[in-house]
């Protein structure tokens, strides 16, 4: 696959043309009041016309981004954020672009030439690859997304397998250079509308659980404007549930108990399919991150039980090699000092009372050269430690020296 998708918005016209799918308009609604010009100028879309030769979309606000698809002059386009970067703007195009989604999150529909995606979250690519160069567009596919296919990159494998060229969805968003473009400034509805009805498709299908074809108010009963009015509330709440989750998450001890009643709240406003699957999403995170954490948890619980255990174990072992010397009370600890060695470290030192190993020797402050007294039967005076890091023997303290004294040669 070439890096830059080099096709012209009109030939993407024709080509979808010949698909025979039909033309939705993007218009919104007008005031009622006709001669309100000030309510008429707020409803206007803003509409862009690309001005240079081979004006580039691409995935990214950035001149190293992926080519979505090349612009002849006189292009229109519907600018749907804010400039971002040195100067890019945020563009839809009449009916979509083309873009790439992997096989294994779509399925089969009656529909020739419609699948539909099985998973949330699916990305929309610029290029048949998940790596760098193919980053996703903002926008995401949902379970129960109905797209348009326009072609597959290899029809000899399963869909599961493959990747697939789709028309992207209502809403998605390429980057331009402003300088590229100019803005429509007479009747920039018109000028879209014109657009659409010239591409002559409707590229994306809603779902089948939000399409209504009865003219009437969402479900939820209320007003056309009181249902957009609902949605953008449930945006900016979800936005804010996104934000705590990303908060929270990194935090060493997270508590997603607010989180959760964040993308509750969004899912009992009830506005509509998509955010209620997004949000429903949002908690599917949060019970993974609060098993994660809890798994976390008890872990920790765990490793501090066996550590407790182990130095309980010590103390214990070392209790009865003193209560079997017959020099308790002189020294701290009394036996022979052996030497072991692993190849490329540093020898280390056992005290031997028998057939008992009774604990570690380290002289950290330099006062004695340990290797001098291996061999010899010793007594100690030092600082015992238990469940010391790094210890040989697991059930046996480390003795720090303090002072040493040679009771005899073995």
């Amino acid at each position: 696959m070439k890096k830059h998708l080099l096709l012209t918005l009109p030939s993407l016209v024709f080509a979808a043309g010949a698909l025979g799918f039909t033309a939705v308009s993007a218009q919104p609604a007008l005031s009622q009041d006709s001669g309100d010009a000030e309510a008429k100028a707020k409803a206007e879309m803003n509409i862009v016309r690309t001005t240079a030769k081979s004006a580039n979309v691409l995935n990214v606000a950035d001149k190293n981004g992926t080519t979505l698809v090349t612009c002849e002059v006189g292009q229109i386009l519907h600018v749907a954020g804010k400039r971002r970067g040195v100067g890019y703007l945020p563009v839809e195009a009449p009916g979509g672009f083309p873009v790439w989604v992997h096989g294994r999150n779509l399925k089969v529909t009656d529909t020739k030439g419609v699948l539909e995606i099985t998973a949330n979250a699916v990305n929309q690519r610029p290029l048949a690859s998940s790596g760098p160069e193919s980053y996703p567009l903002s926008l995401r596919l949902h379970r129960g997304d109905l797209v348009r296919v326009i072609e597959f990159r290899d029809s000899t494998k399963k869909l599961s397998e493959d990747w697939v060229r789709i028309w992207s969805a209502p809403g998605s968003t390429g980057w331009i250079l402003e300088t590229e473009v100019e803005t429509v400034t007479e009747k920039p509805n018109a000028a879209w509308d014109k657009a659409m009805s010239e591409l002559g498709l409707r590229t994306t299908l809603k779902s089948p659980e939000i399409e209504t074809n009865t003219g009437q108010p969402a479900s939820n009963g209320g007003t056309p404007d009181a249902s957009g009015a609902k949605e953008k509330q449930a945006e900016k709440m979800f936005d804010q549930a996104e934000a705590l989750l990303a908060t929270e998450r990194i935090k060493p001890t997270p508590d997603f108990g607010a989180v959760r009643s964040a993308f509750e709240a969004v899912v009992a406003l009830d506005a509509g399919a998509r955010w209620k699957r997004d949000a429903e999403s949002g908690l599917q995170i949060v019970s993974a991150l609060e098993e994660a954490v809890a798994l976390k948890s008890d872990l920790e619980a765990e490793k501090v039980r066996r550590q407790e255990d182990l130095l309980e174990r010590q103390r214990r072992a070392w209790e009865e090699s003193r209560r079997l010397d017959p020099m308790i009370g002189k020294f701290d600890a009394r036996g022979v000092l052996e030497r072991r060695s692993r190849s490329g470290e540093p020898h280390r030192y056992i005290l031997r009372w028998g057939p008992q190993e009774v604990c570690e020797v380290r002289c950290a402050s330099g006062k004695y050269e340990l290797d001098i007294f291996a061999g010899y039967e010793i007594g100690l005076k030092g600082l015992l430690e238990y469940a010391k890091p790094g210890a040989l023997l697991e059930e046996r303290p480390v003795l720090e020296v303090g002072k040493i004294e040679v009771i005899s040669k073995r």
